[in-house]
């Protein structure tokens, strides 16, 4: 195939997709409505809130650290992670663990609750190395620090269909 057939394939293929609505997926944009978004986020989460402030900026608004300023508020009511074992081998020692990662949150503004209290889970697994003790712990912390970042897209997607007042 020449060059400018390949161009011309190229430009067919872009006004072919643009045409039936296709868009890559990015960050949804959020409302006027969190323009200014106060976090209370448990003292012992400060990744899920560095990683929900992040998703706010990405969605176009601010994460303030002043409730009396904001016109929003995202309060993580409950977060906690738990680890089990999912499969053991036949001298019963275990193969695969399963972490999940609960948070519970509500969003309010004005004074109203936009969004009512609502649970999200993620779970992920990774193989048990018994030779290697030191790296399965690090492995399920990078997991958790993994699962905590998306848990604040999930959050920051909740968030962006909340209709507009």
């Amino acid at each position: 195939m020449t060059r400018s057939a390949q161009r011309i394939a190229i430009i067919v293929l872009a006004g072919t997709l643009a045409a039936c609505g296709f868009r890559l997926q990015g960050a949804p944009h959020l409302p006027e409505l969190f323009a200014r978004t106060h976090l209370v986020v448990p003292v012992d989460q400060p990744l899920l809130k560095r990683e929900l402030a992040e998703a706010i900026e990405v969605g176009g608004r601010r994460a303030v650290d002043d409730p009396a300023g904001a016109t929003a508020q995202v309060v993580v009511l409950e977060s906690r992670s738990e680890q089990r074992v999912l499969s053991v081998s036949a001298q019963g020692r275990p193969r695969e663990y399963e972490v999940v990662y609960r948070v519970r949150f509500e969003v309010l503004a004005g004074g109203k609750r936009v969004l009512a209290p609502q649970t999200l889970e993620l779970r992920r697994d990774y193989p048990f190395d018994e030779a290697d003790v030191l790296a399965r712990q690090r492995e399920a912390g990078v997991l958790l620090a993994s699962m905590q970042r998306d848990m604040a897209r999930l959050i920051q997607r909740r968030m962006a269909a909340v209709a507009p007042r």
